[in-house]
Order: structure tokens, then sequence, then C-alpha cells
């Protein structure tokens, strides 16, 4: 169990920063387009996106080391999150201003790809309830990894509203 906790607190952080990129870029992409349609169209490539990697990651799941799997996760949504945004620090500001502009709609995809990648975690992490922890405990970390995500998604609501 003490091992699953730790892996939970580290989910949590991962699970919360894709969250709140996520977040952050929807509301970004009104403020900087003032196009509703844009936020539609940046919800729909997520949705997308998940849609077409959710059994890519479930097989990764299935058939790889977690760890390894987990690891490779964080590190591609580090490395998207950090050219996305050397990508938008390289651009003028004006770049992304307007729904037609190529520079949006490539940050866009950087950061989807980013936070897509991330969400590895909310695929592994029920499979690893059953790995990492004894069958008369699994009640209580199902518990925690509710409680965990409803976290993530309350700090997310609350950051982002502010």
């Amino acid at each position: 169990m003490k091992t699953f906790l730790q892996l939970l607190g580290v989910a949590l952080i991962a699970v919360t920063t894709n969250n709140f990129v996520w977040f952050a870029l929807t509301f970004w992409a009104y403020l900087a387009t003032k196009s509703v349609i844009a936020t539609s169209v940046v919800a729909g490539v997520w949705l997308v996106s998940s849609i077409f990697t959710a059994n890519v990651f479930g097989a990764i799941i299935d058939h790889q080391q977690k760890k390894q799997a987990l690891l490779g996760s964080s590190a591609a949504t580090l490395l998207l999150f950090l050219a996305g945004y050397l990508f938008f620090r390289a651009q003028p500001e004006s770049a992304f201003a307007t729904v037609a502009s190529v520079s949006f709609w490539v940050l866009v995809l950087i950061l989807t790809g980013g936070v897509i990648a991330g969400s590895m975690y909310n695929i592994a992490m029920p499979t690893l309830v059953a790995v990492l922890v004894a069958e008369d405990e699994r009640v209580r970390a199902n518990g925690l990894l509710g409680t965990a995500t409803g976290i993530s998604f309350a700090i997310t609501s609350v950051a982002s509203g502010l």
C-alpha cells in the first residue's frame, strides 16, 4: 500500500498539471482569439485525440511494464509542454490573435499532445490498484484514487477560475 500511496501522489501531481494545462489552453484560446468556435475546435481536437489514443495507451499499459509506461508518459508530456512553451515564446503575440493563424493551431496541437500523453496516468492507475494493493485494501485504494481524481479536478477548476 505504501508504494501505491506514493504513486497516487505522483499521479495527483501529473493529472492536476495536465488538467490545468488543458483548462488554461481552452481559456487562453478564447482570450487570444475572442472566438467561442476556437474553444469548441480545441475541445474537439482533444476529444478525437483521446478516442484514437485510448486503445493504444491501454495496450501499452497492458503489455509493457507499468513503470516504464508511466515514465514514458511523463517524459513525453514534459517534452511536449516544453516544446509548446518554446514555440509560444518564439512567436510574436500577434501570431495567436486569430483562429486562422497557423501558429495558433500548431501550439494547440503541441499542448494537446502533451495533455493526451499525460492521460496515460488515468488509464494506468486503476490497473495498479489490482497490482500493488492487497485484495482486502483495494476498496480503500479505489476510494483514494477517486478522491485524488476529485481533488485534482477541484484544484484545476478553482485555479482556472481565479
